[in-house]
């Protein structure tokens, strides 16, 4: 079963859209394991689109980027290449509300998305 994980009204911002892409692009046998990938900042991408953290750039990527380091990018391949940043709170906001409505539909999941969850926000002061 595959349902929206974000739909337009939970994004912080228009320019956030990458990130509802991203997201609905999981499937749900590999969702638990990207939450606990980002958790250790363990990017992901799929046929629509990726997210990295700074330190999965390579150097050439890092001095073309106009934004500082801790910050997690999404970028979005269609219809053009679109790209956002985030900042560690902005993620656990979409990890959080996704992991969620994940739980909802597969309960058993929940213990481990908490301590995914736990892990990021102890990692990031959240």
């Amino acid at each position: 079963m595959k349902f929206p994980m974000l739909e337009e009204e939970d994004l912080l911002k228009k320019s956030h859209f990458p990130v509802a892409v991203v997201f609905d692009t999981i499937s749900t046998s590999m969702f638990l394991q990207v939450i606990e990938g980002f958790s250790e900042h363990i990017g992901w991408g799929g046929n629509s689109g990726c997210c990295l953290f700074w330190e999965e750039l390579d150097e050439l990527q890092r001095k073309e980027t106009k934004v500082p380091g801790d910050i997690i990018f999404f970028f979005w391949e269609m219809p053009v290449e679109e790209e956002v940043a985030l900042s560690y709170a902005e993620l656990y906001y979409y990890m959080q509300l996704t992991c969620e409505r994940y739980a909802q539909h597969y309960p058993e999941s929940r213990e481990p998305l908490q301590k995914a969850l736990q892990n990021f926000r102890e990692k990031h002061d959240l």
